[in-house]
């Protein structure tokens, strides 16, 4: 992920782009309503079981359910509505071991490695950039989630700003078997097309739209064929 060129400029979107999303905003946020009634019987029901009742457990599968579809909802939501930016000075390098520490905390058995990048994150030398606090530790969470479940093994995490150059992140990782995808001028698009699960894409995509609101880019390169 590189951080935007003096060059380069968030994008903008044009007043039927702003529409459109609008209007998927609010479907998004109806059927997240309709969610929540789901849930709220579903909390109704469980009140009213004895502890004892084995029909318990098909009220807390409902609960659980509708807690992911609704979680999906949430990062739908961010690729529609184009939030105001604002411009801060910020340190790359401790955002990353926070959002690191972010998606350990849900990653269960890979918790362990995830603490111990960010051990070593916050050891390395900072590097300051200009953006969005909450944008970029919004990006950085989704791109970590998306590499967590997509990757066989996770090598490396590391923020680097060369002489001249963007600052950029990189995660060096390994993905399953006939993973990569063969379109090499959009990986990143292919992989949004086929890549499982469908979580996984939906957290690749939420990272792609607001590292562009950044005025940076993903891109997905694959040396010695990983």
């Amino acid at each position: 992920m590189a951080q935007p060129s003096r060059r380069r400029t968030p994008i903008r979107s044009t007043n039927r782009e702003d529409a459109f999303a609008s209007f998927m905003g609010d479907v998004v946020h109806r059927l997240k309503n309709k969610l929540g009634g789901i849930h709220g019987f579903a909390d109704l029901l469980q009140k009213e079981l004895p502890e004892d009742d084995p029909r318990l457990r098909y009220v807390q599968r409902i609960q659980s359910g509708v807690d992911q579809v609704d979680e999906m909802f949430v990062r739908l939501m961010k690729l529609f509505r184009t939030p105001a930016i604002r411009a801060e000075r910020i340190e790359l390098t401790d955002r990353l071991a926070a959002a690191v520490g972010r998606v350990a905390g849900l990653a269960g058995a890979r918790a362990a490695a995830g603490v111990d990048f960010a051990e070593k994150l916050r050891k390395a030398p900072k590097i300051r950039v200009t953006g969005d606090p909450d944008l970029l530790d919004d990006t950085l969470f989704h791109l970590l989630d998306f590499t967590c479940q997509t990757a066989e093994t996770v090598w490396s995490l590391s923020v680097s700003a060369p002489d001249g150059r963007p600052a950029a992140v990189t995660i060096r990782y390994e993905l399953p078997e006939n993973g990569l995808p063969e379109n090499r001028s959009d990986r990143i698009g292919e992989l949004l097309k086929r890549v499982q699960p469908v979580e996984a894409r939906i957290s690749l995509a939420v990272a792609d739209r607001l590292c562009r609101l950044l005025g940076g880019r993903l891109k997905m390169e694959a040396p010695d064929s990983r």
